[in-house]
C-alpha cells in the first residue's frame, strides 16, 4: 500500500499517548511528537475521535468518519427511504432485509445508509488506515441512542475483497454484493471533495475492478450493485441487467436469477423498469 510508507501516528494530548502507541504498533507506523514536520499524512488520536491529516496543506486538511452528524446523518433522515435510487438498485422492494456485503467500504457512508434501510451490512476494507477510521466511527456511533440499532446491523472486515468474498461465499453467501470502486481522478482537483483528494493521493489507484466484479458475481446469491459516476464506463465484464440513475451517479445492477446476466447481451433496463424485477 502507498499509505504505509508515508504516514505516522500522533497523540493530541498526554492522555492519548497509550492509544496512539497501540495504533502505531498495530499499523507498524512511527509515533511522532508533532502534527507537522514528520510525515505528510498523520493519524491523529484525540480523545474518542481519530482523524487523518494531510499536512501538505496550510492549514492541514483532514478527514474523519462520523455516522451521527453531517451528510451521512442527513441521509438517514432525508434520503428518501427504500424508494431512493440506492434502495431500488438493491431491490429492497423484493428483499426487505437482505445481507449486503459492501466490498469496497471506503468511508462507510453507503454502508451506513444501507443499514438504515434495514440491510445487514458486512463491510470489507483493504486499507488498514481506513479500517481504523471506520472502527472508530462505529464505536462512537454505537454510544448514541438513536444510532445503536443501526450500528448493530453493521460489521467490518479488513482484507482484500477478492479473497474475503470467496470465504464469505463458502460460509454464508450474501444476497447482495455492493461495489463502489474509487472514482477516477478529475482533471480539476478543486472539484473533488477534500476526502477524495486525500484518498486519491494516499491510496493505491484501483487496478482490480474486473477481478472484484467477477468475485462479487461469484459470491452474491441475488444481485451485484456497482456504483459509478454518471458518465463513467461500466466495469469490464458481463453487461449489467439494468442501470438506475440519479444526479451524477449511476448504479449498474447485475441480477443473478433466471439467467438475467447474459454475456451475449448488452441491453440495460432504464431505472423505472427496475421496480418490476
Amino acid at each position: 500500500m502507498i499509505e504505509q510508507a508515508r504516514i505516522s501516528v500522533f497523540a493530541q494530548a498526554e492522555s492519548d499517548q497509550l492509544l496512539a502507541k497501540h495504533y502505531a504498533t498495530r499499523l507498524s507506523l512511527p509515533l511522532v511528537d508533532a502534527l507537522t514536520g514528520h510525515s505528510r499524512f498523520v493519524l491523529s488520536i484525540n480523545g474518542d475521535a481519530i482523524e487523518l491529516f494531510d499536512t501538505s496543506h496550510s492549514p492541514p486538511m483532514s478527514i474523519t468518519i462520523t455516522f451521527t452528524a453531517g451528510k451521512t446523518a442527513h441521509r438517514k433522515q432525508f434520503g428518501g427511504g427504500k424508494k431512493q435510487p440506492l434502495g431500488r438498485a438493491l431491490g429492497l422492494h423484493k428483499f426487505p432485509n437482505p445481507h449486503v456485503v459492501d466490498a469496497t467500504a471506503g468511508l462507510g457512508s453507503d454502508a451506513f445508509v444501507m443499514a438504515c434501510l434495514g440491510c445487514r451490512v458486512t463491510m470489507i476494507e483493504k486499507s488498514p488506515i481506513l479500517t481504523v477510521l471506520l472502527e472508530n466511527a462505529l464505536h462512537r456511533a454505537s454510544a448514541v441512542d438513536d444510532f445503536k440499532a443501526i450500528i448493530q446491523q453493521m460489521s467490518l472486515l479488513t482484507g482484500d475483497a477478492r479473497t474475503t468474498l470467496k470465504t464469505l461465499a463458502l460460509d454464508c453467501p450474501p444476497e447482495i454484493v455492493y461495489l463502489d470502486p474509487m472514482f477516477p481522478k478529475r482533471r480539476k482537483s478543486a472539484l473533488v471533495k477534500k476526502e477524495m483528494q486525500i484518498l486519491q493521493v494516499l491510496l493505491d489507484p484501483p487496478n482490480d475492478e474486473e477481478e472484484l466484479l467477477a468475485a462479487a458475481l461469484a459470491t452474491a446469491s441475488e444481485r451485484v450493485v456497482v456504483k459509478r459516476p454518471g458518465n463513467a464506463p461500466a466495469l469490464t465484464g458481463p453487461p449489467s441487467t439494468m442501470s438506475i440513475s440519479s444526479p451524477n451517479i449511476r448504479y449498474d445492477v447485475y441480477v443473478k436469477k433466471a439467467g438475467a446476466i447474459n454475456p451475449e447481451s448488452s441491453d440495460t433496463a432504464v431505472a423505472d423498469q427496475s421496480l418490476n424485477l
